[in-house]
């Protein structure tokens, strides 16, 4: 009971002079909202050069910092100066301060620098050629005393940062200095820190350091302690260049990229081979900004810190958050990740939203931004592990009840740990965060090259394809996507109709080259010079038909490239949106949804058909050789007809042989037909080859439902079909495009049908050589 009564004593009198102590080592800071300098967060701390540095050394020293909030810096220096509040970090030498404060050891050099456009730095010269006019923008307490450096130059005063600036840009003037604000964080967060840049060294430096009141003198050696640790961690060179007080650091001439090991956005495998979605996305981008990349693989605790001077440049995509963003800088988002909830398969707990998990035990990953969502609550009982498999681990053994972190990181490492049966994903996910490339400060040149870039790769096949390779997910619904939808549509209008004019003109030429040679064939036994002057007529007539062809040929360019990127977007758009707003839609909502891809489908085959079409009689045949079965055999396996079709081969077939193209795209179109406007699910295909003369008769006969005489010749149009739009899937072009095919290659094409009898369509196809006639005979064709 003695021993008992003596440390009850000992532990009280340790807890009293800890007490004591702690008192004595708090200080106040007197703060305003000032860009770069205080920047208020809406917490009791602000952010900013001076509030993290302030909270830096305060941590440091272990001190308990209390910040005190004024109506103006001004105010809360005259508060510093009074002793009401004790310190401030990062100022210059005030004179307002000097009789009752003393200074720690610098902490940054800034300077007023003469800032010019970006494009005029090369060539700009102070001293020779004629004056120039320059830019000063000072205040009543901070004034410019580097005039002499700018004699010979003309000095136009400025009340603010932002009109000098913009007199800078538009060429009111051809340089700018600062005075007193931290200009280089204001052009980034303007986003023009590209468009101008310091010109050589600066005309005037001064110190920073800690101000610290003389009633608090005692804490100076220990503020001073504190300021060398953190020029020695770096940390104090990081803030310099987080908040703009000094110039950024130039971009090397290879960038290193970060690769921390995140599957399937970034894989550092056994190997040391660095890959992952966000990995080959960073690839491609730096191939179409023109940037040489090296990556390099990091440890957590770098990616952590973020991209800094000497480490690394760049990550290849990160979430995006508010405190990321005051850590490093952000391109334009690449992509956009799911955060989901996972629970046991034997628990029947599925929340849906953050409020769902108040009270429930929750893991999460250290390195992950769903830590802080869900610490901000501070009603979810959040358990951090250091790695995303050990959180799925402590999920299955139940020593959490949920799991949260992006949707598809957790469901590579579940089926790779083999716990996808244990584990059941909730959906929807739980929040959803942008993912962009995130830069170190200073790279605002690197940001606006990937931002110039970064649009169209989004838009581009190589992306959907990378999105394949590693997951099934949506690119980031951009809002300049969004607006394609409708100028798209509309060009696609007017390119459409532009084709029908150009096909409208070019088949005009053709029957008037046709009349010409007819004519010519008078013509010979005609007088000479008509004869001249009516070869003259139909040699400009060839010309003018090569001219349209070549205009076909660039249409057909133009609407198989430059629109089936944008095609594809409006596709994928509306279904995101239909994924996005699913708990919201309506039937008919979902009906027009429906609608509206089943019509980005059919443009996008009537496109790929348009094209087929316009290059018909301007490729050369394959030279491939085959027998009419082999040919048949490819027609139906490309066709894809369903089992439930039955498809009878004559033996006919056997006793021909062609050349595969472009024989095999006019069956493959008729075949297709067959299958496409049966009525039934099942049907029969049958076909046949007969030889007469020197031409193939290929028979393709259905049981469809036939079609009406009358309509006999419309089908062979462009752009015909029998049913309403909506009602079948295709552009219309199939027939026209096998009627231009036959009729180039010297043959024709027939119809035979009545409405319920099916079709039967006969392909006069000439014998192109004496082997194809030797074959058909059953003599050696060698």
């Amino acid at each position: 009971m003695h021993l008992t009564t003596v440390r009850s004593f000992v532990l009280g009198l340790c807890a009293t002079i800890t007490s004591f102590a702690a008192q004595a080592e708090s200080i106040a800071v007197g703060w305003s909202s000032a860009p770069g300098l205080y920047e208020d967060l809406g917490t009791e701390k602000p952010s900013g050069f001076f509030g993290d540095l302030a909270d830096r050394i305060a941590t440091d020293a272990g001190l308990d910092v209390e910040f005190v909030r004024y109506g103006s810096m001004w105010e809360a220096i005259d508060a510093q100066a009074k002793g009401e509040v004790q310190m401030l970090a990062g100022v210059t030498r005030l004179l307002p301060l000097n009789a009752t404060n003393i200074y720690s050891d610098p902490v940054a050099q800034s300077g007023h620098y003469l800032f010019v456009r970006a494009e005029d730095r090369a060539t700009f010269d102070l001293e020779t050629g004629p004056p120039k006019r320059i830019g000063v923008v000072e205040n009543r307490r901070m004034k410019f005393e580097a005039r002499d450096k700018l004699a010979r130059h003309q000095i136009v005063p400025y009340e603010s940062g932002p009109d000098g600036l913009h007199a800078l840009l538009v060429g009111l003037t051809d340089g700018l200095v600062v005075i007193g604000e931290p200009f280089f964080h204001n052009l980034r967060i303007k986003r023009i820190d590209h468009r101008v840049a310091p010109f050589n060294a600066p005309l005037q430096t001064f110190d920073r350091a800690v101000a610290l009141h003389v009633s608090r003198a005692d804490l100076m050696p220990a503020i001073n302690a504190a300021v060398g640790r953190l020029e020695a961690s770096g940390e104090l060179s990081f803030l310099r260049q987080q908040w703009g007080l000094v110039p950024p650091i130039a971009p090397p001439d290879v960038l290193t990229v970060g690769v921390n090991h995140f599957p399937p956005y970034q894989v550092v495998d056994d190997n040391g081979v660095l890959t992952g979605f966000a990995v080959e996305t960073m690839r491609e981008l730096g191939e179409r900004a023109n940037l040489s990349l090296r990556f390099e693989a990091i440890t957590s605790e770098e990616f952590v810190a973020g991209p800094h001077p000497g480490t690394y440049d760049i990550l290849p995509q990160v979430g995006v958050t508010p405190a990321r963003a005051r850590r490093m800088d952000f391109a334009l988002p690449t992509s956009g990740s799911d955060f989901a909830a996972f629970v046991r398969a034997d628990d029947d707990f599925r929340p849906l939203t953050l409020d769902d998990l108040a009270g429930e035990r929750v893991g999460v990953s250290s390195v992950n931004l769903a830590r802080g969502r869900l610490e901000a609550t501070g009603e979810i009982d959040v358990v951090v592990f250091p790695h995303i498999a050990d959180l799925l681990k402590a999920l299955a053994r139940g020593e959490i009840r949920v799991a949260v972190n992006v949707a598809n990181a957790l469901r590579a490492y579940a089926k790779d740990s083999g716990l996808e049966k244990s584990v059941v994903e909730v959906v929807p996910p739980l929040f959803t965060a942008q993912r962009a490339p995130a830069l170190r400060f200073g790279l605002g040149e690197v940001r606006e090259r990937l931002n110039a870039v970064i649009p169209g790769y989004l838009a581009s096949d190589d992306y959907r394809e990378l999105q394949l390779d590693w997951f099934e997910a949506k690119p980031l619904l951009t809002s300049s996507r969004l607006a394609q939808i409708g100028a798209v549509m509309v060009a696609m209008l007017l390119l459409l109709s532009t084709y029908a004019v150009l096909e409208r003109r070019a088949r005009l030429l053709h029957q008037r080259d046709a009349a010409h040679k007819d004519r010519l064939m008078e013509v010979q036994l005609a007088h000479a010079k008509e004869a001249k002057a009516l070869v003259a007529k139909l040699e400009a007539a060839n010309a003018d038909l090569a001219r349209t062809n070549s205009e076909l040929d660039a249409f057909a360019r133009v609407a198989s490239h430059d629109l089936k990127a944008p095609l594809n977007a409006i596709q994928k758009t509306s279904q995101w949106i239909e994924e996005d707003l699913e708990a919201v839609l309506t039937e008919d909502t979902r009906e027009s949804f429906r609608i509206l891809r089943s019509r980005v489908s059919r443009m996008s085959l009537l496109l790929n058909d348009l094209f087929t079409h316009a290059k018909i009689g301007r490729n050369q045949p394959s030279g491939r050789r085959v027998s009419g079965r082999q040919l048949v055999d490819e027609v139906i396996e490309l066709a894809g007809v369903p089992e439930s079709f039955a498809v009878e081969l004559d033996p006919s077939l056997d006793n021909v042989v062609v050349e595969a193209m472009p024989l095999l795209t006019v069956l493959l179109n008729l075949v297709q037909n067959a299958v496409k406007h049966s009525e039934s699910h099942d049907g029969t295909i049958r076909i046949f080859v007969k030889d007469v003369g020197k031409t193939h008769f290929f028979i393709v006969e259905d049981d469809g439902p036939g079609i009406d005489p009358k309509y006999h010749e419309r089908v062979f149009g462009m752009f015909q079909t029998l049913k309403r739009r909506d009602e079948v899937e295709g552009s219309g072009m199939g027939l026209a495009i096998v009627r231009k095919t036959v009729a180039l290659a010297g043959g024709r094409i027939t119809l035979a049908s009545e409405l319920g009898q099916g079709c039967r369509f006969t392909v006069e196809w000439p014998i192109a050589s004496e082997s194809d006639q030797m074959y058909q005979n059953g003599q050696d064709a060698t």
